[in-house]
């Protein structure tokens, strides 16, 4: 490594030291000063599980990350019959069910549901990602430590593991969510970094997983049922090209790498949900639609979206016992 090099990993490091503590102050003071302990609010707030804290952050971002988008929303309202707002379903119950997945949905009315379970565990995927590649992969690599394997002494992977269990669980049981754990809504200050990125990191996998339903109603896919699978897989694809057109089109420099973080997650939840790639059926497979998001997210050789991506699979076939023979080194990800 040269010594220029050297020094810019370390500026990294440091500005992300930096980053941390302020969070972690900002949290203190919260708690301790205005006595602020956790952000539920039982007047605004509806739900059972931690992540009801954010349902009106999806809101706001489908309201304004994109002026673009905000007009074809209000126009397939006004003129398309979608109907206004977003239905909160709490109904306690497991995301497979045996004849469907209870994810967020579009039905013939051109309502659309979002399912508290289904935002825990995609809370849950978010944040195991997130801080697993930094913590194991990210991290290291800046300061030229990276070993491939887990730091299990790591208080704040500890963490991510026992979230994404959790998140996992969720997937054939429904159970609540330990508070000891880090949440949205009431947390320790020593995750405070990782949990406000994360909140922010969720609400942008929620905007790209939404644009997607309102592709459906953009296309007029809910009035009628396809004749065939195939025209089932191209419709779910072309609902997730809408979705990325809207990521894209966000005005936002800064936030844009955060809504294609989202976007890799969200699919990558998919991903998590089944030990098989290959669905058959009406859905197109989850590696091709994470392939096809990737592709069109315009993404550079060394982006971070590639590595959470490489990540999610390892973790996945590690998840199922999937063995995969990858190479232990490579030039970017």
């Amino acid at each position: 490594m040269s010594i220029s090099l050297f020094f810019k990993y370390r500026v990294v490091l440091f500005k992300s030291f930096l980053l941390e503590k302020k969070h972690s102050i900002k949290c203190l003071y919260r708690k301790f000063i205005i006595g602020k302990r956790t952000f539920y609010n039982p007047s605004t707030h509806t739900g059972d599980l931690p992540v009801r804290v954010l349902k009106h952050n999806v809101t706001y971002w489908l309201q304004t990350v994109s002026p673009q988008f905000y007009v074809i929303l209000i126009n397939q309202i006004q003129n398309n019959g979608l109907q206004a707002g977003l239905e909160y379903d709490c109904d306690r119950q497991k995301i497979i069910h045996a004849a469907r997945v209870n994810a967020a949905s579009i039905n013939s009315a051109r309502k659309i549901s979002i399912y508290e379970t289904f935002n825990a565990y995609l809370w849950g995927i978010c944040y195991s990602l997130f801080v697993t590649f930094d913590e194991v992969v990210q991290k290291p690599h800046l300061r030229g430590t990276y070993s491939g394997k887990f730091d299990v002494s790591n208080q704040q992977v500890d963490a991510a593991k026992n979230v994404f269990f959790y998140a996992m669980s969720l997937k054939d049981k429904y159970s609540s969510w330990d508070k000891k754990l880090p949440n949205p809504e009431s947390f320790s200050c020593k995750y405070a970094y990782y949990v406000e990125r994360t909140n922010s990191l969720f609400t942008s996998a929620m905007y790209f997983v939404l644009c997607h339903e309102i592709g459906h109603s953009y296309y007029n896919h809910v009035n009628y049922v396809p004749a065939t699978a195939s025209q089932s897989l191209q419709e779910e694809l072309d609902a997730d090209n809408f979705a990325l057109d809207q990521v894209m089109s966000c005005n936002n420099k800064e936030l844009i790498p955060t809504l294609k973080h989202g976007a890799v997650a969200g699919m990558c939840a998919l991903l998590f949900l089944s030990p098989k790639l290959y669905q058959g059926g009406t859905y197109p497979d989850a590696d091709s639609r994470i392939r096809n998001v990737m592709e069109k997210l315009e993404l550079k050789d060394l982006d971070l979206q590639w590595g959470m991506a490489s990540l999610a699979f390892r973790l996945w076939g590690n998840y199922y016992g999937i063995d995969f023979d990858l190479p232990k080194t490579s030039e970017n990800y």
